[in-house]
């Protein structure tokens, strides 16, 4: 192969792993339920939710390329001990104690229980399923340095064209105009959503290994690794636009009788995904969900899993290997499966509303090279604090933190954002007045 051609299939082999690692199935559901609910407002709904979302994300990955792919470079200047325990704890919810058993449980709610209903009152069938998909994730990931070309070569484009196809369709067909917003504010709706799926947060994680590929491919060449990473994010998030717009565009013609129903809680997002989808393409659409929901969800899975082990192998100073780490991953995953899609995000909402922020401004610090030791630990201290505070009123009732809901922003659920700037700029006059 001439470097031409190679220059052009690597980035987008990277880049279509990079597109299915972020479009879980979780995701999937977002954008029709927004279409749905802003109408005739629909696509600036959508930006909202793109930068908020993807925009995010592949600035993480951005952000980590500045860090050669090292989350321990990442966060060094917050202090070794803080430094680790922040990526352990990032890395277990990202990993094994939520996203990847999240996967599984979205698969088996979303992808087998409509195809087989016959499973529905089999008490084990949940647990059985769970057992298979992630032996699959197991047998995927046991090999880290093959995941990308696996999911970039393989799994996305049966991902990506049942996808196109369900959307081609939709637009095609579709007869009705948009209706008129169900919402106040249609762009603070999409702007929220984008910001809960907290994808951001994952990038960080699975960022490590598409820099890892892309440096194996360009051996002793940081620059031309670099730049295949930064093409991979380009042709991620171009994908991610055309599937996110097509979808909340469907949601917006195909969704519209079922409007009242899904604000008054008689369905769910789910639920509207397979109603719209089921009115385009029939009972045929019941079986490509559920293929789209399993590759979204195992392209997911995987990425998250080989991630999360090699952080962890780092972490316990390789004295668990990574194999024993994906097994391990695997299992636990599996058994958290079956507690429960909502139980799982009931645990995990709190510890993720807290940590988010503090991602956030770590990328934004990264994407900046900054270095100076007072701007991180005065600007992520900020970060965490004002959300700690939030928690706590919003989840304790804590009267006495209730003035964060005043702060700039807190429409947008990002009420840390202007404090945590004003102390970035405090750190770095300390920064500069104080020396390296």
């Amino acid at each position: 192969m001439n470097n031409k051609s190679r220059n052009f299939k690597d980035p987008m082999v990277a880049g279509f792993a990079l597109f299915a690692i972020i479009f879980g199935a979780c995701n999937l559901i977002f954008p029709p339920d927004l279409g749905v609910e802003a109408g005739t407002q629909w696509f600036a709904s959508f930006l909202g939710f793109f930068i908020m979302d993807v925009v995010l994300a592949v600035l993480g990955v951005f952000a980590m390329v500045n860090k050669e792919g090292s989350l321990d470079r990442f966060g060094e200047k917050l202090g070794k001990k803080i430094n680790t325990a922040f990526i352990f704890v990032v890395v277990m919810c990202i990993g094994p104690l939520v996203s990847i058993p999240r996967t599984g449980a979205v698969t088996y709610s979303m992808g087998i229980k409509p195809v087989f209903r016959l499973f529905g009152d089999y008490p084990l069938a949940q647990l059985l399923f769970t057992i298979v998909f992630f032996a699959i994730v197991l047998a995927f990931s046991i090999k880290p340095g093959k995941v990308i070309d696996l999911i970039g070569k393989y799994m996305t484009p049966i991902l990506l064209i049942c996808l196109l196809f369900t959307i081609i369709a939709g637009v095609v067909t579709a007869v009705e105009a948009p209706g008129s917003a169900m919402i106040d504010n249609p762009i603070k709706e999409g702007i929220v959503n984008g910001y809960q799926t907290m994808d951001a947060m994952g990038a960080i994680i699975f960022a490590g290994i598409v820099i890892k590929a892309a440096v194996e491919r360009h051996p002793g060449d940081k620059k031309a690794a670099a730049k295949e990473t930064y093409g991979a994010g380009l042709i991620a998030a171009g994908i991610l636009f055309i599937v996110y717009l097509g979808l909340t565009y469907l949601g917006t013609v195909w969704g519209k009788p079922f409007g009242q129903s899904l604000l008054g809680g008689d369905i769910d997002q789910a639920g509207l995904i397979d109603l719209v989808v089921g009115q385009i393409l029939g009972w045929a659409g019941v079986y490509l969900i559920a293929i789209i929901t399993f590759f979204a969800c195992l392209t997911t899975a995987v990425g998250l899993a080989t991630a999360s082990a090699e952080l962890l192998n780092v972490i316990f100073k390789k004295k668990i290997s990574y194999k024993a780490l994906v097994i391990i991953i695997c299992v636990v995953s599996c058994l958290i499966a079956n507690i429960g899609l909502s139980q799982i995000m009931a645990i995990a909402n709190p510890i993720l509303s807290l940590l988010y922020p503090v991602v956030i401004t770590m990328i934004a610090l990264g994407l900046m090279s900054v270095e100076g030791r007072y701007t991180y630990r005065i600007g992520v201290g900020v970060a965490f604090a004002i959300s700690l505070m939030k928690l706590l009123c919003d989840t304790l009732g804590l009267g006495a933190f209730a003035f964060v809901h005043k702060l700039p922003l807190d429409v947008f659920d990002l009420s840390f954002v202007v404090p945590t700037v004003i102390a970035v700029l405090i750190g770095l006059l300390l920064d500069r007045k104080l020396g390296k």
